[in-house]
């Protein structure tokens, strides 16, 4: 008898290999690995974007094809994995929206950010609260101004928090609704005599015992002194032009809020006289300032502070300046 080897195979359960498949908020399959801009991705990438996204489509490079994405769906799909990201942790000084986390990334005019931005503000700012796809809420003064520990605000002072006052030299600067500080005009001069006194406009000045000079800060005749709002402690610019009108004196506030009735006028226009909108250029106007024509109000009984403001990011007429 010829005794054969025994072929014997242990028994293996093999289970149901199905792979995990990553579907994006709009129901598509995404695709992995794909390539953007020469890297390739396994995974759903944050990549120029505040949310993450897989390709839906590929070249025959494998390259993702534009428009062909989508954002992952990470609500109820727990199949898509997700690139780990480290994002900075910062928290606003000031703005309409003091001490409030940033929120990183944050898209703003199609650009992503993940530190704070100068972009239209020309002080360094972050979004504090965005739409479900990582946009920056506009319009509604959620966003505040960031402190030079911040990234992207290095080199920037931290002087000027909103609202702060200080000396500088023989003037006194405040900090506005936008982080510029705005100082008094006093001439600061250490060849004036202890003692003396001169004219400045319609102010008297005198030079003090250290050697420099204060003047009174008088409303000047033709000048109007902004009281409060974004541009608080700047001289009104008259005629200025807004909403297709144009304006030779303090127009009243007729768009609602707790800021309606109040004289305002514009602190900055443009070579046209037209009001330069989006960066806070105006405020509401001293009990001295002239009303423009028929809208002649009691300037006086309407002076308080304001309380809202907000980075406005497209111009539009029919809405309150910014």
């Amino acid at each position: 008898m010829i005794l054969l080897p025994c072929m014997c195979y242990s028994q293996v359960n093999i289970g149901n290999r199905i792979p995990t498949i990553c579907l994006t908020t709009e129901g598509e399959r995404c695709i992995f690995p794909f390539i953007f801009k020469g890297q390739k991705y396994h995974k759903c990438t944050y990549t120029s974007s505040p949310t993450p996204w897989c390709a839906t489509m590929l070249d025959s490079n494998g390259s993702v094809i534009t428009n062909r994405w989508g954002d992952c769906n990470t609500d109820i799909d727990t199949s898509c994995e997700i690139e780990s990201k480290t994002l900075p942790t910062c928290t606003t000084i000031g703005g309409p929206s003091p001490s409030k986390p940033c929120i990183f990334p944050f898209r703003h005019n199609g650009v992503t950010y993940s530190s704070c931005t100068t972009d239209t503000l020309g002080q360094p700012w972050c979004s504090t609260a965005t739409h479900a796809n990582g946009s920056h809420i506009s319009g509604q003064g959620k966003y505040g101004l960031c402190p030079s520990t911040c990234p992207g605000a290095e080199g920037f002072t931290t002087e000027c928090v909103p609202g702060k006052t200080w000396t500088k030299d023989c003037n006194t600067c405040i900090c506005s609704a936008i982080g510029e500080p705005v100082c008094t005009t006093n001439i600061c001069t250490n060849n004036c005599k202890p003692g003396s006194t001169w004219t400045k406009d319609c102010n008297t000045c005198v030079c003090s015992s250290t050697g420099t000079a204060v003047c009174t800060e008088k409303a000047c005749p033709g000048r109007c002194t902004v009281v409060s709002g974004p541009a608080i402690g700047r001289n009104c610019v008259f005629p200025f032009s807004w909403g297709g009108k144009t304006y030779t004196g303090c127009t009243p506030w007729t768009y609602s809020g707790l800021d309606q009735g109040k004289a305002w006028c514009s602190t900055k226009t443009d070579g046209k006289g037209g009001h330069v909108n989006g960066d806070g250029n105006y405020g509401f106007c001293g009990p001295d300032c002239a009303a423009a024509g028929s809208d002649s109000i009691n300037i006086k009984e309407r002076i308080s502070v304001v309380t809202n403001d907000a980075v406005v990011f497209e111009e539009n007429p029919d809405q309150a300046p910014e």
